[in-house]
């Protein structure tokens, strides 16, 4: 294919072409077991506030939900419970699609994936966006599923956020800004571009983080390359209103609370120069 220089955000790809764009997303079901799959936070909280803002995007856009649970988790760990949330997703996002005339691709994709992890959401994350990788999405967007997305437009800013990365084209991270329990410089819900996976070689964050430390990582390590592309304008809610961070979550996150965040911060900065010094850049 000849790949037109003007597609938007240096995709790679042919215009006309739709950018892959993979929400990857833990998900669990405590605090939910009593109620309908529809109530679940993801249908009640990110899902109906990701349509009202993502859509519609001014370039030919699939947006690929790659889910990922526990094993053992009580409502999606069985074909019941998948088909049902799959079942639910895909009605919430019918009227949408066809407005968007999306043709046969569609767009939006569920997948749903199972790991044999407990209360580790950095291993989540680590194995959905490998997956995504592996079959070809271009970006990767990290949220909780009762993320509030509040501003519009979203896609196209972090995009172009990471096109405009300094030193290489989408070199970075960018994300939305969340003013209560986020921090000013750094987005506590992540974006990267596949170049990020590109340079850790299929992985997004350190193994030897459990579910701390994940977006203070990736901010401090392209901080030092004028690469952490906090998108200012583009505000989010974490954990639908709830007004004490640290008792929001309904994953248990007293593991991995002493992660070597400065070390594995120190050894992503090398493994970027090295890439930069392959790209002839550094």
């Amino acid at each position: 294919k000849n790949v037109s220089v003007s597609y938007p955000f240096f995709n790679n790809i042919t215009m006309g072409d739709p950018v892959r764009i993979a929400i990857t997303m833990p998900i669990t079901s405590r605090g939910d077991e009593d109620g309908p799959i529809e109530k679940m936070r993801f249908f009640n909280s990110f899902l109906p506030s990701f349509l009202e803002t993502a859509i519609p995007t001014s370039f030919p856009c699939t947006f690929e939900f790659w889910i990922g649970y526990d094993k053992g988790d009580k409502i999606l760990d069985n074909e019941r419970g998948r088909h049902t949330f799959e079942s639910v997703f895909r009605k919430k996002v019918e009227s949408v699609s066809k407005a968007q005339q999306c043709g046969q691709a569609g767009c939006f994709k569920i997948t749903m994936m199972d790991f044999p992890y407990s209360n580790t959401l950095t291993a989540l994350w680590n194995g959905l966006n490998n997956a995504a990788f592996r079959d070809g999405c271009h970006y990767f967007f990290m949220p909780n599923d009762d993320l509030l997305m509040r501003t519009s437009g979203w896609p196209s800013a972090f995009l172009a956020l990471l096109a405009s990365s300094t030193l290489k084209p989408n070199l970075g991270v960018t994300g939305p800004n969340d003013p209560v329990s986020g921090r000013a410089d750094i987005p506590s819900m992540p974006c990267v571009h596949r170049t990020h996976l590109h340079i850790f070689n299929g992985q997004t964050l350190p193994s030897t983080f459990q579910n701390w430390y994940n977006d203070v990582w990736l901010g401090n390590v392209y901080r030092a390359f004028d690469a952490c592309l906090m998108a200012k304008d583009i505000a989010a809610r974490n954990h639908d209103g709830c007004q004490d961070p640290e008792r929001c979550s309904r994953y248990v996150l007293g593991e991995g609370a002493f992660a070597p965040w400065q070390e594995e911060t120190h050894r992503g900065r090398l493994q970027v120069l090295m890439w930069l010094s392959e790209q002839g850049v550094a």
